[in-house]
This record gives structure tokens, C-alpha cells and sequence, in this order.
């Protein structure tokens, strides 16, 4: 999977390349390969003639200076494709998170958090393509990743998953699908701790 990353500084960007050289993987099981940009205009005219065929996720930086017109332009681009859009910034502030998201941005994050922070927010937009792709299971994926810690917790009991998240758990499957439809939540799965082998409900 790609990654275009947007900045006048190539430094975090290639603190990223590193962080996701092999033998990391994307959530599809195939390579992470970081392409990194510091001529914005560039990066756009890139964008709009590869009509994003070559990226998964695009990540500006928005604060740099003069950048947050063409960074708004980028948004732009990317709200029309199933491309995942994230800004990064130095000064991050309410108003701007709005703005952002209303140019198209799926996700926001302040500079001031860690490389790892970073990466993984990449992370949750390359699984948010690969579950529209139909290549992975964002549900499934979550109880794997979390599945000791569920069925201590969960033990003998019915849990909701939705969009890799815990949404409920209740003691049978009536109340828990009562509690999911309070809570206006489709399209979740449940499992009863410890789930079935192979079984998804």
C-alpha cells in the first residue's frame, strides 16, 4: 500500500520510511512504501493526474508556510476518491480541525505527538482502505488483536464490535441486540467470549 506524505521538510517523512520499512506490513499483508513530497503544487498536479490510482492514504502537513490553500486543494481531490486524507500540523486548534475536515480530511493529528503516534494514525487510514477494498475485517481484526483481554473480561458473556471498537456487552443476545439498536449503531458483529472457532454471528 501508499503513502503520500506532504510536507516542506522531508524529516518526519523519513522518520516514517523507516518506521514502516520491511519487514512491517500494511494491513493487507503487502509492503508500506512512503513517497515523500515537499513541493505542495507538485504533489497536486501528481494527485490529479494519477487520479490517485498510486496512494491509499495522503498526509499534509497544513501548517507550513503558504500551504494551507494547496492543502485545502488537496483535500479537495481527495474527498471525491476512496483515498484516505490526513492533515498534520504545528498548530492545531478547533477551528482548523473543522475546516479541515470540511475541505475532506478523515482524520487530524497534531505534530506534537510522537513518530509512533503518527504511524499509527496512518495505520488506521490504510485499514480503513483496506476494509473498503473487502481485504480485511476491521471487527474481526479487533477481536484478534484484543481477544485474551475480551474473553477475561467478556468471559461467557456477548460483546458488539463495530468499526474496530468494543461497542457493548451484555449477558445475552437479546439484551445486547436491544442495547446495540439504542444506540443506533448497523452493520456491527457480535461474538459470544470465547467465541465459537470460525463462527461470526
Amino acid at each position: 500500500m501508499r503513502v503520500l506524505f506532504v510536507d516542506d521538510s522531508t524529516a518526519i517523512g523519513e522518520l516514517l520510511q523507516r518506521r514502516f520499512a520491511p519487514p512491517r506490513l500494511a494491513p493487507d499483508h503487502s509492503p508500506i512504501e512512503m513517497i515523500i513530497a515537499t513541493d505542495y503544487q507538485k504533489a497536486l498536479a501528481a494527485i490529479r493526474e494519477d487520479d490517485f490510482s498510486r496512494f491509499d492514504v495522503v498526509i499534509v502537513e497544513s501548517s507550513a508556510t503558504g500551504a494551507a490553500e494547496v492543502s485545502r486543494q488537496i483535500l479537495n481531490e481527495v474527498r471525491r476518491t476512496p483515498v484516505i486524507g490526513i492533515v498534520l500540523t504545528a498548530a492545531p486548534s478547533v477551528e482548523d480541525c473543522v475546516e479541515s475536515m470540511r475541505a475532506g480530511a478523515s482524520d487530524y493529528v497534531a505534530k506534537v505527538g510522537t513518530i509512533e503516534h503518527i504511524a499509527q494514525r496512518i495505520l488506521k487510514g490504510l485499514e480503513r482502505v483496506a476494509e473498503a477494498r473487502g481485504e480485511i475485517d476491521l471487527d474481526a481484526l479487533f477481536v484478534d488483536r484484543h481477544f485474551d483481554e475480551l474473553a477475561e473480561t467478556y468471559a461467557g458473556r456477548w460483546i458488539a464490535v463495530g468499526r474496530g471498537r468494543l461497542l457493548s456487552a451484555a449477558d445475552t443476545y437479546a439484551d445486547l441486540s436491544a442495547e446495540v439498536k439504542t444506540m443506533a449503531v448497523s452493520g456491527s458483529k457480535f461474538w459470544r467470549m470465547p467465541p465459537p472457532a470460525n463462527t461470526r454471528l
